[in-house]
């Protein structure tokens, strides 16, 4: 858990000081030392009811944050589906990452809740790949 906030916090600061930071061409020779890592996000909704007074509604957003570097990225993901007051209701709701990296975490998480003609349905997805830069 404290390594998981450490990077956290490295990584943040680095994307915090390096946004201030002014851009800088770089050497053929730099150029052959950057090794990038990259995430990718995928967030899947879907919500379903029948009957006059059935309501339903789905959200999804995600987030890629990049350091100009490469160094770290870190991919957010968020996905809810609701589903009320019909008859035959339904949600799911799935996330999907891929990361590549010299160290990847990822972490989600996806909750049902049902009860007599209502569903609800979250899904969580976080992922930080790191990547450090190659010595020339």
């Amino acid at each position: 858990m404290k390594t998981r906030r450490l990077i956290l916090s490295i990584a943040l600061a680095t994307v915090t000081s390096a946004a201030q930071a002014e851009p800088q061409s770089l050497t053929d020779s730099q150029m052959d030392a950057v090794t990038a890592g990259e995430v990718l996000i995928g967030v899947f909704a879907v919500a379903a009811a029948g009957g006059d007074q059935a309501y339903t509604n789905t959200q999804t957003s995600t987030l890629i944050i990049s350091s100009p570097d490469n160094v770290v990225d870190i991919g957010l993901g968020k996905g809810q589906a609701t589903a009320c007051c019909g008859s035959d209701i339904n949600t799911a709701v799935s996330t999907t990452a891929d990361a590549s990296g010299d160290k990847v975490i990822q972490t989600s998480l996806t909750i049902d809740t049902a009860g007599p003609g209502y569903s609800q349905s979250l899904g969580f997805i976080n992922v930080i790949a790191i990547t450090p830069p190659s010595s020339p």
